[in-house]
């Protein structure tokens, strides 16, 4: 009896680790509808997923090839201790910076805006 009841408190622990998919993989699963983007954040999230998510994770605390964007309006400062604002976002997006290259050339203005607007939802 004892044996029955351990086990099965054992099992409802062990059950209760696999709490499914995070909130950040879930989140990068969701539809633009279901994220409530506007049209222009819509499409800054597909520039992002294009030329931005190889090395910078949107919605995950963790890093790839660069840090992590994931509440990235939300902060003052980025890591380089620069302020966080659009005009500085839109230097490093077309100028690029340290390791980060320069997407001036491949993006439209409208792209870069749709982007930045895109990076203050996540």
């Amino acid at each position: 009896m004892f044996i029955t009841i351990l086990a099965a408190v054992a099992w409802v622990v062990l059950a209760g680790c696999d709490s499914g998919p995070s909130a950040a993989a879930e989140k990068s699963h969701m539809s633009d509808a279901e994220l409530r983007l506007t049209p222009e954040q819509a499409a800054g999230r597909r520039v992002y997923n294009l030329h931005c998510l190889v090395c910078h994770e949107a919605y995950s605390s963790s890093e790839r090839n660069g840090p992590t964007l994931a509440g990235f309006y939300k902060k003052k400062f980025m890591v380089s201790g620069l302020p966080v604002n659009d005009e500085r976002v839109r230097d490093i997006i077309v100028m690029g910076k340290s390791k980060m290259p320069p997407f001036g050339g491949q993006l439209s203005g409208d792209e870069v805006a749709a982007l930045i607007a895109y990076m203050k939802t996540l």
